[in-house]
């Protein structure tokens, strides 16, 4: 589930929740509550377990070396190409296969650097 972002006249604050998604140091472990993640202009983006565990602050991926950078695309195909994005991968020498994930958590994995590239949407 997404919320729609807090603005009074620019964007100030947004909040996400993601139902069954992990919120721990290992990030993919089963039967989870879920996460909440917060973001606000000047403070950073955090993160908080729904079982009301104290908020980590989070960052996105600092790998600067596209080869170990991780790689997020769709799992859908109607939502991307496949092709479109294996070709941008080959082209910045990224070694490790792409995660393929959906849903607005991608966006709660990028911002705690789970991967550090996802591939927008191309349009097959």
């Amino acid at each position: 589930m997404c919320l729609q972002p807090l603005m009074v006249g620019s964007l100030k604050e947004d909040i996400m929740a993601a139902i069954g998604f992990c919120c721990n140091e290992q990030h993919f472990l089963q039967n989870q509550v879920g996460c909440l993640f917060f973001a606000e202009v000047g403070t950073g983006t955090h993160m908080q377990s729904l079982d009301g565990s104290s908020p980590t602050k989070v960052h996105v991926s600092s790998t600067e070396n596209p080869e170990v950078a991780s790689f997020f695309e769709s799992i859908e195909a109607a939502h991307s190409s496949h092709e479109i994005s294996s070709s941008i991968t080959m082209k910045l020498g990224v070694q490790a296969p792409a995660a393929q994930i959906d849903s607005q958590a991608k966006y709660g994995a990028l911002a705690r650097g789970d991967g550090a590239i996802y591939s927008l949407m191309f349009p097959s």
